[in-house]
């Protein structure tokens, strides 16, 4: 049943991610990237192939479905779910607010690996990025990701339901003792 919510929280993510700027015409949503804080979400669970899995199937997903180099995404969010599970499992990262700031140090993390890769593999748009422009980008899209992130988590929270406590007393007996 958990497997399930994972996955079609990914996939209405992606759905959500790439349909609003086309039935919209708009290109304000850009900015924000629901793969990546679904991606972060669960990471937070403590475990590190769930955080990997969830960020290379949203990535890939997103990638497939967009106009962007394949694999580009999917390696990014791959790398952020590990990272960030990681951390978790180390430090205490339940509140809220330690969760928000996870997503926005993540959100930074990911547009910086996400430009850099595309500057590597010589995509064009990104080539003609300069400092500033790219800087400006990563606050940004950490901005924008730190307010959508603020009100998913409250409804994952209630949907997906928090991490089990007793998870948590496992990991601490594990690591801090």
């Amino acid at each position: 049943m958990y497997a399930a919510k994972v996955v079609i929280a990914i996939i209405l993510a992606v759905l959500i991610q790439i349909g609003i700027p086309t039935l919209t015409g708009s290109r304000r949503f850009d900015y924000v990237d629901l793969p990546l804080i679904i991606t972060v979400y669960f990471s937070l669970r403590r475990s590190q192939l769930l955080g990997m899995v969830t960020g290379m199937s949203a990535g890939l997903a997103q990638d497939a479905l967009s106009h962007s180099f394949m694999g580009v995404g999917g390696l990014t969010k791959t790398i952020i779910g590990y990272v960030v599970a990681t951390v978790s499992i180390r430090f205490e990262l339940d509140n809220f607010l330690m969760r928000l700031l996870t997503v926005t140090v993540a959100a930074a993390a990911n547009s910086l690996l996400f430009i850099g890769i595309n500057k590597v593999v010589a995509i064009p748009q990104y080539l003609e990025l300069t400092g500033r422009q790219m800087w400006r980008t990563v606050g940004i899209q950490t901005a924008a990701n730190l307010l959508v992130a603020f009100f998913i988590f409250v409804i994952l929270d209630k949907l997906v339901g928090r991490a089990d406590s007793g998870k948590v007393e496992t990991v601490r007996a594990k690591y801090y003792r």
